[in-house]
């Protein structure tokens, strides 16, 4: 799977076959095949808005400020940002 706009070093993540493992990882948790690639997306476009930091650096506040700035905009459905939480909670290493 390929990513749609960013690749993995331009979203501070340099690691090869990133986007292919995250969908893999999605699979793996049973998330439908139609929604994966809307996660990619989801989680492409977190890691564009905070691109000054490498992937292991995110903090929860990061994460929170993100999702805050985007409930304000009111530009999609509910569903959508609950997928952007899921996409981006899918996304970010546990540590």
């Amino acid at each position: 799977m390929q990513s749609t706009k960013a690749t993995p070093g331009q979203s501070s993540n340099s690691s090869d076959g990133f986007w292919d493992r995250y969908a893999a990882s999605l699979r793996a948790k049973e998330v439908k095949p139609t929604a994966v690639r809307w996660y990619v997306i989801r989680a492409e476009q977190y890691l564009q808005a905070v691109s000054q930091k490498r992937l292991p650096e995110h903090t929860p506040q990061d994460v929170t400020d993100y999702l805050e700035k985007l409930g304000r905009m009111g530009r999609m459905a509910e569903w959508q940002y609950c997928q952007t939480v899921a996409a981006i909670t899918a996304c970010i290493p546990h540590g």
